[in-house]
């Protein structure tokens, strides 16, 4: 993903584009470096193999982007700064983020790479057992898989 991402932003900067990235599942599957990825915008979500509750996620904006950057719903924080404008968005459910830090603590104690082997197994597993079920094969060969796509391996129905 690095050098992709670094093209990307090679390409944009010398075009003036901005680059988001949508790392909805990059939560948790990877180790996320924003200094060495360099987004202007990334997007991502916390529920997925970071196991928070559904509705927590998170945007980064560049520090220089941010004033160009509104909520798609304006509250009272309007006009009093890019954190303000976004922390309360109407009637929204803040209880998946107050599990975040349970959750954060979780992964700090057991280690992100323990937990994420636990998940690649048991999507691998989880993938031989249809195979097995469905009479099928894989869609490409296991090598062309990443550990982080194993839930993809049984595509090919």
């Amino acid at each position: 993903m690095n050098s992709t991402t670094t093209q990307c932003n090679s390409s944009s900067t010398y075009r003036n584009v901005p680059v988001l990235i949508d790392g909805a599942h990059g939560l948790g599957a990877l180790d996320l470096d924003l200094k060495a990825l360099d987004p202007d915008y990334y997007i991502s979500n916390a529920h997925k193999w970071f196991c928070v509750p559904k509705g927590c996620a998170f945007m980064y904006v560049k520090k220089d982007l941010q004033s160009k950057t509104r909520p798609l719903i304006i509250s009272h924080g309007f006009g009093s700064g890019f954190n303000s404008e976004f922390i309360w968005a109407g009637l929204h459910d803040y209880s998946p983020f107050l599990a975040l830090h349970t959750v954060i603590d979780f992964w700090d104690s057991v280690g992100p790479s323990k937990i994420r082997q636990f998940m690649y197994g048991l999507c691998k597993k989880a993938c031989y057992l249809l195979l097995k079920k469905w009479g099928t094969s894989l869609a490409a060969p296991e090598e062309m898989f990443g550990k982080e796509n194993k839930g993809k391996l049984c595509a090919n129905r």
